[in-house]
């Protein structure tokens, strides 16, 4: 794949996205959000369901098209983007999940560095996490107010914001307690504890690999990408997880495995080359553009409104609903893989 094909592809997937999921928001015209599934579901119009996180990972896929082909209709997409989001939210920046708001913390920090970002809101959301930080024997962040878990889903976005913004006492303090608490033996991190979830998940894996390249601690981000290579793909080829939040696991794996591969990680540059070969090689089309699948080693369905759809997009008697490649969060993980590939 030359340079030239990888921006080619990740072009095609942003045009294709922002054609199908992004709308003008009803109760702000000069704002944009993305609708959570396509073809679109009752509520749409109004952004109902918001997806807070999912939207969070739009403007980081918007960020990275800027990077890679500066325009200046996006760059008005991108500048509205987060007010569009507070308004959306109720007039608030953040919501009562700890992981949401790191997500949408780091859009804006990335989308800060082109003058395009919130510096208000950045601010409310490091402050946020700084302040939700345990003083009990466990320490950590919590998943959401109210709650007693502990997970690395909040905790490797967490560590990366911190370390962003200068925060690096804090991103070191994230990392360590996720050494301590949830790395395994082989590299890789546990989802979490109280109570303890020791499933693995990919992009709990991409997350602790983006605050170790930030932090610098580029001999451990190499091991757990050799790790995630081992267990974590089928024939080189990041694993997926459906549809709905997990739609996005293996993008945001791709994400922060390009980083390392850009830090000089050999096992993370196979891995996000060898996915962006087989989610373009196995994507769909049709007038609305190119679809990626939720599995990446499987050819794509493309979505309809019809049911049950035909034979030769799904199993016979499944709905367009029951198909992952509805859902927004896959078609944003296809996305990022691509320009994560494209900036390799």
């Amino acid at each position: 794949m030359t340079s030239a094909d990888a921006s080619a592809r990740a072009s095609s997937a942003e045009a294709s996205i922002r054609r199908r999921h992004v709308r003008r928001l009803r109760v702000w015209q000069a704002g944009r959000l993305g609708i959570t599934s396509f073809p679109p579901a009752a509520g749409a119009a109004w952004h109902r369901p918001l997806h807070y996180w999912w939207q969070a990972h739009l403007l980081d896929c918007l960020v990275d098209a800027e990077l890679r082909e500066p325009d200046e209709e996006r760059r008005r997409l991108i500048r509205a983007f987060p007010r569009a989001m507070w308004v959306r939210n109720g007039f608030r920046w953040t919501n009562d999940y700890y992981d949401d708001i790191a997500w949408f913390g780091l859009a804006l920090e990335r989308a800060g560095r082109l003058g395009l970002g919130d510096p208000r809101g950045l601010r409310v959301i490091v402050d946020r996490l700084a302040g939700a930080w345990r003083r009990d024997a466990l320490g950590g962040l919590p998943w959401r107010v109210g709650d007693e878990f502990r997970n690395a889903p909040v905790m490797g976005p967490a560590a990366i914001l911190f370390a962003r913004v200068g925060e690096d006492f804090l991103a070191r303090r994230a990392v360590d307690w996720l050494r301590s608490r949830l790395q395994r033996d082989d590299g890789l991190v546990v989802d979490g504890l109280r109570p303890a979830r020791p499933a693995l998940y990919t992009y709990n894996q991409g997350t602790f690999i983006g605050a170790l390249v930030e932090l610098g601690d580029l001999a451990e981000a190499e091991r757990v990408a050799s790790a995630v290579e081992a267990k974590l793909t089928r024939d080189g080829v990041l694993v997926g997880a459906r549809g709905g939040d997990g739609g996005l696991f293996a993008g945001i794996t791709a994400r922060y495995l390009g980083e390392a591969a850009r830090a000089g990680s050999a096992a993370a540059r196979r891995i996000v080359l060898t996915s962006a070969e087989a989610a373009w090689g196995n994507r769909a089309e049709s007038a609305d553009g190119v679809f990626f699948g939720h599995d990446w080693t499987a050819p794509a369905v493309i979505p309809t409104a019809a049911a049950p759809l035909g034979a030769n997009q799904a199993p016979n008697g499944v709905t367009s609903a029951a198909v992952p490649e509805r859902d927004l969060s896959v078609q944003l993980s296809g996305w990022m893989l691509l320009e994560a590939a494209a900036r390799l």
